[in-house]
This record gives structure tokens, sequence and C-alpha cells, in this order.
């Protein structure tokens, strides 16, 4: 018997100096799960009030946020943006923002 277990809507953004710098599918393993080509507004409306309270305290970070059962936007988990992979975000896309965002500062 194969298990095979399911996958969620889930996705990767990350942070820097308060501005989002790019955002992915989380589960780059499963590309055909992926269900939206860019996040819901309800998943942005989110984003923007943790990024407001997180800001003070960490300058590069990680939100992945997931969609509940019931439809519901929540965190799952914040990271540091130096430890954690791109997930289904391009490399040259990234870095290119990035690099936008940290000449600003």
């Amino acid at each position: 018997m194969i298990l095979i277990l399911p996958t969620t809507n889930e996705w990767r953004v990350f942070v820097c100096y308060g501005k989002i710098v790019d955002y992915g599918y989380y589960w780059a393993n499963f590309p055909e799960h992926k269900p939206y080509d860019k996040l819901p507004q309800e998943a942005v409306d989110l984003l923007y009030v943790v990024i407001e309270k997180l800001k003070p305290y960490a300058n590069f970070f990680v939100l992945d946020l997931a969609e509940t059962k019931d439809g519901k936007w929540i965190v799952i988990e914040m990271n540091d943006g130096q430890m954690s992979g791109l997930s289904m975000i391009e490399p040259m896309s990234f870095y290119t923002n990035l690099k936008k965002i940290m000449d600003v500062q």
C-alpha cells in the first residue's frame, strides 16, 4: 500500500526591512498541487498585519502562511530568512528583489 499525504495550500513569504521580497508555493516537490498563481487577497491582508507586528523585532524573516480547511488563512511559522529554502521562488527574482530592498537601506 502506498500512503499519499495531502499537501496543504501553504506559501512561503520572505520579508526584509518590512517589505515583501518574494513569495512562492511552499511545496516545491508538488508543483502540480499549486492552487493559485499568486496569494489570495485574504492571505495578503493577514501578511501585512503580521509584518507590521514583527518588523520592529527582525530585519529578515520568512513567514509560512496556509489556508485552513474552512478557508481561513493562518501563519504556520516564522523563520530566519537566512535559513529558509526558496520553495518555488525563482532565485533570480528573489535576489534581484532583495538587492533592491537592501540598496535603499
